[in-house]
């Protein structure tokens, strides 16, 4: 999965923040992948407002959880967020929820 991240901050952030991803079917985790933003070679600190950062997640699943698949009659979903390190502390949303749901387009 490609993601791309804008830095809406105004200067430098202090923190170090990870992302997360986890790939959900019916509730159900199948994959993560947590980590900083670009394979962990450009963490959050060293954004520059308004900078466009480009983050590639990838999930690996083995052939028994394929096989499982849409087992629980919903879509397959993915889960986005942020966490600060090291506390893991989940950064909030406007709405107040701690992550973003996508619906996984094949």
């Amino acid at each position: 999965v490609t993601l791309y991240w804008r830095a809406m901050n105004q200067k430098p952030l202090k923190d170090n923040w990870v992302g997360y991803a986890q790939l959900v079917d019916g509730g159900h985790v199948l994959d993560r992948n947590d980590g900083p933003p670009a394979g962990g070679l450009y963490q959050t600190f060293k954004w520059q407002p308004g900078e466009l950062i480009k983050d590639e997640r990838t999930f690996n699943l083995q052939d028994w959880q394929l096989s499982k698949i849409n087992k629980y009659n919903d879509t397959l979903k993915i889960y986005l967020g942020w966490a600060r390190s090291p506390d893991w502390s989940r950064a909030k949303l406007p709405d107040g929820s701690d992550g973003l749901t996508l619906d996984w387009q094949q």
